[in-house]
């Protein structure tokens, strides 16, 4: 056991402070450039197939309207996906560079 060297024990707690710690690991894994950059066609497509009908919500938050859900939904009436894709690519044309994954 590490008790019956208390040397090592010290060692290693050093050499444990002495690592850098990175700023992803705080934010789930995800890398910096992809939190703050604008959501590519391929990262909004997986984000609207997991979401599936709780796409609204998070259009809603987002700070799309009620009318902009309804134009989505007329524009691809029998594809939740398509629907909650054409949501999410106007959040991003709207907003442009600020359009990114880090909340400010």
């Amino acid at each position: 056991s590490l008790n019956e060297f208390p040397w090592v024990q010290e060692k290693l707690r050093t050499q444990c402070k002495q690592i850098p710690e990175d700023p992803a690991d705080k934010l789930g894994g995800i890398p910096a450039h992809v939190l703050n950059n604008p959501p590519t066609d391929k990262q909004i497509n997986q984000l609207a197939s997991k979401l599936g009908s709780e796409w609204e919500n998070m259009i809603l938050c987002l700070g799309l309207s009620q009318n902009d859900i309804y134009c989505c939904k007329v524009n691809h009436p029998c594809n939740v996906q398509s629907q909650a894709v054409a949501a999410f690519i106007m959040w991003r044309q709207r907003l442009g560079r600020k359009a990114t994954v880090q909340c400010p």
